[in-house]
């Protein structure tokens, strides 16, 4: 079976992320399921180096193309019709590649801009379409103004359409789409969280713990991530413990450079690193944070877990209804208040995750576990 598929190439990012740890998969279990990647990116866009891959399992399609910012477009338009004008050349491509390859199964990775030029292609062909659901268009755009906001909106229902089947990671990530952006009941879904990859779960090799208890924070550094509490709460901290706390980011590299010199008093940021690194500095923290506005699901906080760091996760977040099934509602909290996380932060620092717990995450959480899962239901609509 052949699937073609948006892919990007990055450190950290929840889908770049998800649909990796889905390739690993491919490449350690004989599925019979080879995976088309179509890239689009700007002239000197950065992305990560790709993965080497067996030719059998991916090959990447790649477009550079010199398409309007997405702000400025907002700005410009007044429909979907112009903005699908402007885009063309996306479009086009994407048919393009659809039509060489003949795919079994188109999976649209998210809602957002490129993902939306995939579906416009799609339409074209009577393909079956899974739509994987990560992050909602309408939450990450909320800060926006009016006319881009509506535009946004108008973008991501367009993603509402009978013949599609929807995989959400979470119930939170469905019933928002249900009542906030579609308007009625899904029929054609299925609710599959993200899965674990496995050097989280690794016995680790002893990773001393600092002297300053370390409290970790890794994402993209935008708005609906709460990146204001990261903010006010390591201010915060560095003035009621006098530094006793060190706050170490771990984000994209765009981020803006006065951000990072605003902040090099209270927050050591550091550039994203292999997944390898990634769970060593998972455990080298006391505490890891995901104070997310909203989040479809959360791949950081499942990950610290697995690696035997505590994770306060928000109630807004898909991963907090991993965390319920395994017993960790404690973590669950709320983040309007720096003082009131601080205080369950003092009261959880460097509480170990029983091995109970991580096996019980393993068991039903790992990547083996839910990969297989998501290979049935692209098989069964096939």
């Amino acid at each position: 079976m052949k699937i073609l598929t948006n892919i990007r190439f990055y450190r950290v990012a929840g889908i770049a992320q998800s649909l990796q740890a889905f390739l690993d998969y491919l490449e350690r279990t004989p599925t019979g399921i080879s995976v088309i990647g179509v890239n689009v990116m700007k002239p000197n866009e950065i992305q990560e180096t790709a993965p080497v891959r067996h030719p059998d399992v991916l090959t990447v399609r790649s477009l550079t193309v010199d398409y309007p910012e997405i702000g400025s477009l907002m700005q410009q338009t007044g429909s979907l019709a112009d903005i699908a004008e402007q885009l063309r050349p996306i479009i086009e491509f994407y048919a393009l590649v659809i039509r060489e390859e003949r795919p079994d199964v188109i999976v649209i990775n998210g809602t957002y801009f490129l993902p939306w030029c995939l579906l416009r292609a799609s339409r074209l062909f009577r393909i079956p379409t899974v739509v994987h659901y990560h992050g909602l268009i309408s939450k990450e755009t909320e800060h926006w103004d009016d006319r881009a906001r509506a535009l946004f909106r108008q973008m991501e229902q367009d993603f509402d359409r009978a013949e599609i089947h929807y995989v959400f990671p979470s119930e939170l990530a469905r019933c928002t789409v249900e009542q906030q952006v579609f308007g009625h009941l899904i029929q054609n879904a299925s609710v599959l969280p993200n899965g674990i990859r496995d050097h989280f779960f690794q016995p680790p090799a002893m990773v001393p713990k600092k002297k300053n208890p370390v409290i970790g924070f890794v994402s993209r550094w935008t708005r609906i991530k709460n990146t204001r509490f990261i903010e006010c709460f390591s201010k915060y901290a560095h003035r009621k413990k006098n530094g006793r706390y060190r706050i170490a980011v771990v984000t994209d590299a765009q981020i803006n450079p006065t951000i990072t010199e605003r902040l090099k008093k209270f927050i050591t940021f550091k550039r994203p690193s292999s997944q390898a690194k990634l769970a060593r500095f998972y455990r080298a923290c006391g505490i890891v944070l995901s104070p997310s506005r909203f989040e479809t699901y959360g791949n950081v906080a499942q990950e610290a877990v697995a690696c035997g760091t505590p994770s306060l996760v928000s109630e807004q977040m898909g991963v907090a209804e991993t965390f319920r099934k395994i017993g960790l509602d404690d973590l669950i909290i709320d983040f309007s208040c720096p003082k009131r996380v601080l205080e369950n932060i003092e009261m959880l620092l460097n509480y170990p995750i029983p091995q109970e717990t991580i096996e019980t995450l393993r068991k039903n959480f790992s990547n083996e576990k839910i990969s297989a899962e998501f290979v049935q239901i692209l098989k069964s609509i096939a």
